[in-house]
């Protein structure tokens, strides 16, 4: 281990950032920060690794992060350890582009305001660049999209909607101080606390969806009581009235409700161009920093959408999350894929980080041994994982029949029992002889 450990210092010595250049971006919920690093090798050795490395200050509030060079994605593993395609030859030179997403680190300061206020947040990156080499030329800029600022760590300067944060030279690796940047912020702070999708597949050529979400204004908690009168002289503020959901153009069926019922807000329209259909949500309410919010949104979509089969082998490739939102979060994340009847080998592939639980078993109409119910659990997922899951299985398509021939069957059993019931001499007196009538 103390080898290994020795290894690695060794080859960061050799590795040097000559040239950062950050963005971040604040001007929604999520600080989104977009790098690019020129790395050299100094060393005498090829680099096939190299170390990534989280805002020093927002750390734990990462969610996402991407590296590429040129076009090619790089693959990352669970330490932040970004695998080269090639190996870094000494004195060679590769150009990283990294992209992180950060939640919970554009943070609402106050924490409490009033109904027309304006919502003020803070935001605290490093002024460093966090990594373990040396690195000897950084600059950075904060995205505010707005120029009313209340206060700015002496290394920032306001340049229009954005904060220039001092350039810094020569600096070992692991350097960090805190650059702060307070301002006013009234974008929707809405984050989905909770996302419970269920796909229900048919090979009757259907694939039934329903998603069960609970969501949250995680701005600046409203202080006070509210007053319809006063919102509907607000224009603009730190409140949510609408937003839009993204569904496949082929989707049918649409509805979406509340446990009241129905809700009749909503506007559907179909997008060709675009490929898919829109679904704008209206809430009962709007909703104020501290409010929730808990809506069912389902739709059935043709089956040939998603599943594809090769002889007994089907293949599921759905959307792993909604487009519930613009820039959308959901911190729990949960999801179902409800199978038919008889199916064995039950397999998947995801591109993001999901854990699955043990399988289900559901019982449906004409069901004898129950549905197979596959399930799986997720936290923190952005729209920027793209999310989609593939579930393979096996099924005999023969079993298609087995409902109809019990429906068949059982309605045949039923007809024979009337049959049978209705030729039956129910009369309690004797029967009487042919002699007795002749008489």
């Amino acid at each position: 281990m103390r080898l290994y450990c020795l290894l690695l210092a060794l080859i960061s010595a050799n590795l040097v950032n000559e040239k950062v250049t950050r963005v971040f971006d604040a001007t929604t919920q999520l600080l989104k920060t977009s790098a690019s690093v020129q790395i050299r090798n100094d060393g005498k050795a090829s680099v096939s690794v190299i170390q990534l490395s989280a805002d020093a200050f927002n750390a734990d509030k990462l969610i996402f992060l991407d590296a590429k060079v040129g076009n090619k994605k790089l693959k990352i593993d669970g330490n932040l350890k970004a695998s080269l395609s090639s190996p870094l030859e000494p004195g060679q030179t590769v150009t990283l582009e990294i992209e992180e997403i950060y939640h919970g680190s554009v943070k609402p300061f106050p924490t409490e305001i009033k109904q027309a206020d304006k919502q003020l947040v803070l935001v605290e990156v490093n002024l460093y660049y966090t990594s373990p080499y040396k690195t000897e030329t950084s600059t950075a800029k904060i995205n505010i999209g707005t120029k009313k600022t209340e206060s700015l760590s002496k290394t920032g300067k306001l340049e229009g909607s954005a904060v220039k944060l001092e350039e810094k030279k020569d600096f070992e690796g692991g350097s960090s101080q805190k650059s702060r940047v307070h301002f006013e912020n009234n974008s929707p702070f809405l984050v989905a606390e909770r996302l419970e999708r269920e796909v229900e597949v048919s090979h009757w050529g259907n694939v039934a969806v329903t998603d069960k979400v609970w969501v949250k204004h995680t701005g600046a908690t409203l202080k006070g009581s509210f007053s319809r009168f006063d919102f509907q002289r607000q224009d603009i503020g730190p409140f949510i009235t609408e937003w839009t959901m993204i569904l496949p153009l082929v989707a049918k069926d649409v509805y979406y409700r509340d446990l009241i019922g129905n809700i009749s807000t909503s506007a559907l329209r179909q997008d060709y161009r675009a490929d898919e259909t829109v679904l704008e949500l209206t809430p009962r309410f709007p909703m104020f920093g501290g409010w929730r919010n808990h809506y069912t949104i389902g739709y059935n979509v043709p089956s040939a959408t998603y599943l594809s089969s090769d002889a007994s082998k089907y293949q599921l490739k759905v959307p792993a999350t909604p487009e519930l939102y613009n820039e959308f979060i959901i911190e729990n994340y949960f999801l179902k894929f409800v199978l038919p009847e008889g199916v064995t080998d039950v397999d998947f592939k995801t591109n993001f980080e999901l854990e699955r639980k043990p399988d289900e078993s559901r019982y449906t109409f004409l069901d004898t041994t129950g549905r197979t119910v596959v399930v799986f659990e997720g936290k923190d997922v952005s729209f920027k994982h793209a999310a989609k899951i593939a579930v393979t299985y096996n099924w005999n398509s023969i079993l298609i029949f087995k409902e109809p021939l019990l429906a068949i069957s059982g309605w045949a059993v039923f007809f024979l029992v009337l049959l049978f019931f209705a030729r039956m001499d129910y009369s309690i007196s004797a029967p009487v002889s042919a002699d007795k009538k002749k008489n």
